[in-house]
């Protein structure tokens, strides 16, 4: 709903956002920053939609207000979805699945006495593939004659089930019924995932030999946590940090140059029974430049890249399998492409 554009960068061009983007790079360019004031003083639009398959219902909402004549123009906009488990023509597992299942629990009791009880497959309906999501963001921006600067906030919230996903577990009855366990079963495995994040945009167009002059920095604090029916079962954390400038040079004989900086830093940490990895920070600089020329029907385009990654890590499980292992690696990479095109 805030999407206004949605690029697909490939070629050299990748590099001016990173050096591992070697597929190419999709950015979507939303309006949350008004970088122009709206028409008239005021746009926006409403979006409803109702869906059978999983008795969906989902609303949202974008605004941009011209806040007299002082430049400024606020932007608000919000969602809400919820669906529940869809439907499906069918049973969610495969014949040949619920056989093998079946024949393993048969050899996990083998020799054993015990109840065995017939579970029902759902028929009709994919169990635990229902979704809550929330979404709200504000933002203001101050528009002059030669370029913009502004802010926003956002947060998203997002509940949601995982099809297929089990987690088994076993729970002792206590004493009184003695020392017997029972099989509880499975347990649906749900996301719920939050994200806040605080962007600042600016640009300037049009100063002396440069076309253009960008500003963009971020930061995000995100969090999902997987839940085995009502017990965490592992969280994941990520808090990142990220600032990029770069000018663009006019157009010359055919060539223009885009060049740059670039800075991240992030803080990464998972914690629970899939913990596979160590808390780490990672703090990256990178400089980029990207050149591309056009003349008639001819069109040629070379980047580069250097970065310099520094890591951070407690390193408690990578010890356990490398005693000699460097916990705090530093190290640079530098990369190149060209394209040419008629």
């Amino acid at each position: 709903l805030v999407a206004q554009q949605i690029e697909v960068v490939r070629g050299a061009a990748q590099l001016l956002y990173g050096s591992s983007s070697v597929g190419g790079v999709v950015n979507v360019v939303n309006g949350r920053i008004p970088s122009e004031a709206p028409e008239g003083g005021l746009d926006g639009a409403i979006r409803g939609a109702l869906s059978t398959v999983d008795d969906g219902q989902e609303i949202g909402g974008t605004f941009d207000y011209a806040v007299g004549d002082t430049g400024l123009v606020l932007h608000l906009d919000g969602s809400w979805r919820e669906t529940d488990d869809y439907d499906i023509p069918g049973f969610g597992e495969t014949a040949e699945f619920m056989a093998a299942e079946e024949a393993e629990e048969e050899e996990e009791h083998e020799g054993e006495e015990h109840e065995h009880e017939e579970e029902e497959e759902s028929f009709g309906v994919l169990e635990n593939s229902f979704t809550e999501t929330t979404s709200f963001a504000g933002g203001l921006s101050y528009i002059f004659d030669k370029g913009f600067i502004g802010f926003s906030a956002s947060r998203y919230e997002t509940d949601y089930g995982l099809p297929g996903g089990h987690h088994h577990h076993e729970e002792e009855e206590g004493e009184e019924h003695g020392d017997e366990e029972e099989e509880e079963g499975e347990e649906d495995v749900t996301i719920s995932l939050e994200q806040t994040r605080y962007d600042l945009r600016g640009a300037l167009t049009d100063v002396g030999a440069f076309e253009l002059i960008r500003l963009r920095a971020g930061y995000a604090d995100y969090e999902h946590v997987e839940l085995e029916g009502s017990e965490t079962g592992t969280t994941f954390t990520n808090e990142g940090f990220e600032a990029r400038v770069e000018a663009v040079t006019k157009r010359m004989n055919g060539f223009r140059t885009t060049f740059g900086v670039q800075y991240s830093d992030r803080d990464f940490a998972a914690d629970g029974e899939e913990a596979f990895f160590d808390p780490a920070t990672t703090t990256q600089y990178g400089l980029f430049v990207f050149e591309d020329y056009q003349s008639g029907p001819w069109h040629l385009e070379a980047g580069a890249r250097y970065e310099n990654t520094e890591i951070d890590s407690e390193g408690t499980l990578a010890l356990l399998n490398d005693p000699t292992a460097d916990l705090n690696p530093t190290f640079d990479t530098f990369s190149v492409s060209g394209a040419v095109g008629y």
